[in-house]
């Protein structure tokens, strides 16, 4: 991706630089050659050297560059800041007589080719990175949470233990549900602020439309985004719901518990066909062997399993196994997502912060 506008004016900029501080040069002879004071120096003229290479007109000149304007910030926007300082860094190198140096010269094609990832461009200030850093970590360990939680509270409802009442299966599940949807809120989260340039200036709720437009954001992004979100709020408001079952009508029970569960779970398979799309896994560009494979195929499979059970349950299919068949696909779904949780957290360790739907390349 490119850096935006910003890169196209580098190379008029580094032809006013020059033309600046050959300037700042002329500017600081004409300066000591109309102030012979400034170069009078004892040793200097004992030893015979010229007022040029005096050490008053290596102040001079000195002074002259330090007044020139630092463009770090510009090539930080453009996303080759990087590649700058390296290029910085092998020039030197050749200069001090090194064997290698740097190669070709210093434009902005050759900077952006030679940094595919543009980490600047993502990650503008130390600030957002940090940010962005910590924000993943916390989302890949609410996920594998909360996905723990579902596992083990269908595992409770499928093989019925003794001593395993309501409450031993109920508060697991809405615990899982609640850590679920702040895992989805903090995707949203990072996603809203993908044009963000530092921490103090974060966004919470509305997005930053031109802000994502110019970071190419794809659509799969934003829907596979936001079906993750509102398809874990609509789930916790059914599972929560069902502390007043007992007091709810028919209606009121279809229309809160089983539509909960059933919009829910379409989020679910929606997000997770977003994330295949996202990561080339439906057009082939990704093969198994990447991460981001298996874990977009793995919750595009757990939401289908919640999405299964939840029909057979508002079905209310009658039959012998129909019960254990909702259950086994509660249970399948769950430890489906710890499986693609614990690739979320194996992919943060990897500086992977984009995961699976957002565009931050990987560091």
């Amino acid at each position: 991706m490119s850096g935006g506008g910003e890169t196209g004016s580098l190379p008029n900029e580094a032809s006013a630089l020059r033309a600046k501080k050959s300037a700042s040069l002329s500017y600081g002879v004409a300066t000591a050659a109309s102030s012979p004071h400034l170069l009078k120096d004892p040793q200097a003229s004992s030893s015979g050297s010229s007022p040029a290479t005096s050490p008053a007109s290596r102040v001079l000149r000195i002074q002259s560059w330090r007044n020139l304007p630092d463009l770090s910030q510009r090539l930080i926007e453009a996303g080759i800041y990087g590649e700058y300082r390296d290029y910085r860094t092998r020039y030197r190198q050749w200069r001090q007589g090194h064997p290698k140096g740097a190669a070709g010269e210093l434009t902005t094609t050759a900077l952006q080719s030679n940094d595919p990832s543009q980490f600047e461009f993502w990650y503008p200030t130390p600030s957002i990175f940090k940010w962005r850093y910590t924000l993943s970590y916390w989302r890949s360990i609410l996920f594998l949470l909360g996905s723990l939680l579902f596992t083990f509270s269908a595992a409770l409802l499928y093989w019925q233990p003794p001593g395993s009442g309501h409450l031993t299966r109920f508060a697991p599940n809405l615990i899982g549900s609640v850590l679920f949807s702040v895992g989805t809120y903090l995707s949203y989260l990072n996603l809203i602020n993908i044009a963000t340039p530092e921490q103090g200036r974060l966004l919470y709720f509305c997005p930053d439309s031109k802000g994502m437009l110019a970071k190419h954001v794809q659509v799969s992004t934003i829907i596979g985004t936001v079906a993750f979100f509102v398809g874990a709020l609509l789930f916790l408001i059914g599972v929560a719901s069902q502390v007043f079952v007992g007091a709810m009508s028919p209606i009121w029970r279809y229309a809160i518990i089983d539509m909960g569960n059933l919009l829910g779970s379409f989020g679910f398979v929606l997000g997770g066909l977003c994330e295949m799309v996202h990561n080339g896994v439906i057009s082939g560009e990704s093969t198994w062997s990447d991460f981001a494979w298996w874990a977009s195929t793995l919750d595009f499979i757990g939401g289908c399993n919640f999405l299964v059970a939840t029909l057979a349950m508002m079905l209310k299919l009658d039959g012998p196994g129909t019960k254990s068949f909702q259950e086994f696909n509660y249970l399948m779904g769950s430890a489906v997502y710890v499986v693609s949780s614990v690739l979320l957290l194996l992919m943060w360790r990897g500086e992977d912060l984009g995961f699976f739907l957002l565009p931050p390349p990987h560091l």
